[in-house]
């Protein structure tokens, strides 16, 4: 494909992703979708309310507002000429969105995962792997599970050694209790 088609395409997928946006900044928890448009809410009308119901309270919650990004993301690799790994950004991104839904569910859950759990922050789909997550775990082995998943998404990402960053920090502590043990043993 010559480089003026695909620049089309960027641009109208940022078009697209911008629409999303914005039927997601404007959902109303209260509209349920449907083709009459007399009490709609939403500034893009029956569309907005159709992307706003599935991608915030079927899908990943208030999450979903990473959607947009990942395809203004995809846009601007198509648009510019910019040249980095689009495939690697996209999966964090992907990512991110999966774990930020779970641990949105988790705050707004966290005394009741045990009985009722809401889905209004998380998603169905994200409140659903969480109380998977519950039922299988437990609340601590949840809890843990989740902030493990978020130390190596941003690990990942941003390439840390963590058993590098791990030695520093015990180094620095012994540093500080005891200055002459580590003149003495050299750690």
């Amino acid at each position: 494909m010559d480089k003026k088609r695909i620049q089309i395409i960027g641009w109208l997928l940022a078009f697209c992703s911008f629409l999303t946006l914005g039927s997601m900044i404007g959902y109303d928890a209260s509209e349920e979708p449907s083709l009459v448009s007399n009490s709609i809410n939403n500034p893009f009308n029956i569309v907005g309310v159709y992307i706003g119901y599935y991608f915030i309270k079927l899908g990943f919650g208030y999450a979903a507002y990473i959607i947009p990004l990942i395809g203004l993301t995809i846009s601007f690799y198509l648009i510019s000429n910019f040249s980095f790994m689009l495939s690697r950004l996209i999966s964090y991104q992907l990512g991110l969105l999966f774990y930020l839904s779970i641990t949105l569910g988790l705050f707004q859950n966290y005394n009741s995962l045990s009985s009722d759990i809401s889905y209004e922050y998380s998603g169905l789909l994200g409140g659903l792997v969480l109380s998977l997550f519950h039922d299988w775990i437990g609340l601590i082995g949840s809890i843990s599970l989740v902030a493990l998943s978020w130390i190596l998404l941003f690990v990942g990402f941003f390439n840390v050694d963590i058993y590098f960053l791990i030695f520093y920090i015990i180094h620095q502590i012994l540093d500080h209790i005891c200055p002459t043990r580590l003149e003495r043993y050299k750690l």
